[in-house]
């Protein structure tokens, strides 16, 4: 019997609990080492590539491109010889059976598993038929706003369970797939999982040297078809077109729009183009609508005089050679040794446990094609103005691009979003949990100030600080603008 171990959903940040499988890079039967790749998972912050921990062959894919599956959700099962259907299954079940509510998938329920070649089978009472539950469980108004794992979710659809009649223990009260079984078994019956879903295989093998036209080439790499698994249908035996778009229908490639594509219509005479989230669109979406939520915001505003920034700004870049200093690396710094006076400020809370840094890591919005995303800086005190510099526009560069790490997604104790590129007077944002705080900043726009007794034009800059009212209080953050005002406007006490 070969010995089975499978690749599960990582946990990538503290405030992760689920992925969403963006590419498999392996097929059923393929071999990988420890440290392979295995498949791309977009989380709300990044994508990333799960690596295997283990060496064997690849027995099973355990779910699909597009399927969400929770943190510690089966990906695949890898085997060290052969293995049967059988035993796959027989190892998922025992799996499924030890591990903590919503841990994984159950490929089938643990009842259609074979009995104990210990056991006689004449004395085995054949189990009944799971009883579909239109039972009282059916019944109930909309559970579409009622908290539950996107595995209990997807049960409670194929069992035909209304959420608003189980009671949720999962974190923050979630409805998980252990509290549907536990209703269930409350009405004597037993819930079905989900069909596995099934793969079609592809080819790995280099297509390079096929003979192919160029639309048909481009058009393969565009859809991830491998012209090995294409028939040679066109002029002079090349792959044609047609014969890609056939092998993409037979690899299930076509069968869908992908998530995010758009797709029009005609409507009175005017073009109507509708378009699905994409999976970082909708993990942002969910990310900002639990934090609006879920956190009790309170906002701190000031006014900066940053005439004495700007200065500085325009000192650095005339002496700098490799760096481009912007008024916002400035703020960053600013930020940075504002944090280190008000470690309350510093924080972390993923609505149980709270966390101060000593290490200043600031999270600074970068749009992208994707939506918003906020790459973090880490120890920025700790950084030269150029320094600073440098690092945040390769952060931003790589955001772009999509080449982030786990941890510059995720460990931020502070965060910063600046519209005053876009000549954004001020506004409201909401906090980037789990840190406790974020920095709105406007545009620096002339306006009158006042100094020494004189009324003078200056640069003023609005700052609004979010702050989570569960473990900040106002004079926290008050003191914290207020230290951040002074060291703008005497950045010479930066360097104290």
């Amino acid at each position: 019997m070969a010995n089975l171990t499978c690749v599960v959903m990582p946990k990538w940040g503290m405030e992760m609990t689920e992925g969403e499988l963006a590419e498999w890079h392996v097929a059923v039967g393929e071999t990988v080492n420890a440290g392979s790749d295995i498949v791309d998972v977009e989380t709300a912050k990044i994508v990333n590539t799960v690596t295997s921990n283990d060496a064997g062959t690849v027995a099973r894919l355990c779910a699909a491109v597009g399927d969400i599956l929770p943190v510690g959700g089966v990906l695949a099962v890898l085997a060290d010889g052969d293995a049967s259907e059988d035993e796959i299954d027989a190892f998922l079940a025992g799996r499924a059976g030890s591990a903590a509510p919503d841990a994984a998938v159950d490929p089938q329920p643990a009842a259609n598993t074979e009995p104990s070649t210990e056991t006689s089978p004449s004395s085995v009472t054949p189990p009944a038929p799971p009883q579909r539950l239109t039972t009282s469980l059916s019944e109930g108004p909309d559970d579409s706003q009622v908290a539950a794992s996107p595995v209990a979710r997807r049960v409670a659809a194929v069992n035909g369970i209304n959420l608003s009649n189980v009671v949720g223990t999962g974190r923050h009260g979630r409805v998980s797939l252990e509290d549907l079984r536990q209703a269930a078994a409350g009405v004597g019956a037993v819930i079905e999982m989900p069909t596995p879903r099934e793969f079609a295989l592809a080819s790995s093998q280099d297509d390079s040297g096929l003979k192919v036209t160029p639309v048909a080439r481009r058009l393969a790499a565009s859809l991830g078809v491998n012209l090995n698994d294409c028939r040679q249908t066109g002029r002079h035996g090349r792959i044609s077109k047609a014969d890609v778009e056939v092998a993409a229908t037979r690899l299930n490639l076509l069968s869908a729009p992908s998530p995010g594509s758009p797709v029009s219509r005609t409507k009175g005479g005017a073009q109507i183009t509708s378009q699905g989230l994409t999976g970082a669109r909708r993990a942002i979406a969910g990310a900002v609508s639990k934090a609006k939520q879920e956190v009790p915001h309170f906002r701190v505003n000031v006014d900066v005089d940053m005439s004495a920034a700007m200065s500085l700004r325009k000192q650095l870049n005339n002496r700098l050679t490799d760096a481009k200093v912007s008024l916002n690396d400035i703020l960053l710094k600013a930020c940075a040794a504002a944090l280190a006076d008000n470690p309350r400020i510093n924080a972390r809370f993923d609505g149980e446990t709270l966390e101060h840094h000593t290490q200043v890591n600031i999270a600074s919005a970068v749009a992208t094609d994707n939506g918003v995303l906020m790459p973090v800086l880490q120890n920025v005190g700790s950084m030269g103005w150029a320094d600073v510099s440098i690092a945040m526009r390769d952060l931003a560069a790589r955001a772009k691009t999509g080449q982030l790490s786990a941890d510059e997604m995720t460990t931020a104790t502070f965060s910063v979003s600046n519209l005053g590129m876009f000549g954004i007077d001020s506004f409201d944002a909401i906090i980037n949990q789990p840190a406790v705080t974020i920095l709105a900043v406007g545009a620096a726009q002339e306006r009158p100030v006042v100094r020494d007794g004189q009324l003078v034009i200056g640069s003023v800059m609005s700052l609004s600080l979010a702050s989570d009212h569960r473990v900040v209080d106002g004079a926290d953050a008050a003191r914290f603008m207020a230290d951040l005002r002074a060291l703008l406007e005497e950045p010479a006490l930066m360097l104290m």
